[in-house]
């Protein structure tokens, strides 16, 4: 059985620090969430809401163009 292999173009730079900085806000947004969460947990949410607001504004044109 013969295989081929197909080699896909690099995404580029820009995604590459897409991806990169979207993974490092899982981190941040942990340690945000472990130290506010207790001290002031109404405020806390309404950050970690509009985080996670900007993060899916950022998905959507990915989403939308099917890059």
């Amino acid at each position: 059985m013969l295989m081929m292999f197909v080699r896909e173009a690099d995404e580029g730079a820009a995604a590459h620090i897409f991806q990169l900085l979207i993974v490092a806000q899982v981190p941040v947004g942990a340690f945000f969430a472990i130290k506010w969460l207790p001290q002031a947990p109404r405020q806390a949410l309404l950050v970690l809401a509009l985080q996670a607001c900007a993060v899916l504004a950022a998905f959507a044109p990915v989403y939308y163009f099917n890059l």
